[in-house]
């Protein structure tokens, strides 16, 4: 399990730059909760954004959760969608993005849940009252997605 987490953290470092530990909010980097936590190898997931983002971040968040397409060999491809319904409410299979204040009070959270053996549905929760920046916008997607994806 801490090869894992070393290996996420140094994947991480790799494609966020400013992720040595800790972001500018000085949020740390997800922990590896295990494999009840993550997509699928192999698997396809539909990434739905909340069309009350502007059309810059989502770009940005498109491009931070696409930094993870088949992360570590894991072979997870995600496809994106701008949808309201159900970036609220994610399906199985899939992960919704919405912009929100996080519960922890910090810039953004995931919010995962488990189908028993894998990671069922996700949602990542922005808050764009302190991410209004591109950049920033693609570090946190980067930041958050990292949970779910830096397995087998």
């Amino acid at each position: 399990m801490r090869a894992g987490v070393l290996a996420a953290a140094a994947f991480l470092a790799a494609v966020w730059p400013h992720a040595a530990g800790a972001d500018e909010a000085g949020c740390q980097l997800p922990p590896a909760l295990g494999q009840q936590y993550s997509w699928s190898p192999g698997g396809q997931v539909t990434v739905y954004i909340d069309p009350n983002f502007s059309a810059g971040a989502i770009s940005e968040v498109e491009a931070g959760i696409g930094a993870w397409e088949n992360a570590g060999g894991s072979g997870v491809h995600f496809e994106f969608s701008v949808e309201y319904g159900r970036a609220h409410v994610p399906p199985s299979g899939t992960m919704g993005v919405v912009p929100d204040a996080t519960s922890s009070g910090s810039a953004g959270e995931n919010r995962l849940t488990s189908g028993g053996n894998r990671l069922d549905h996700a949602q990542i929760v922005i808050d764009t009252s302190q991410v209004y920046t591109a950049d920033v916008f693609r570090r946190v997607a980067i930041h958050e997605t990292a949970a779910a994806t830096d397995r087998k």
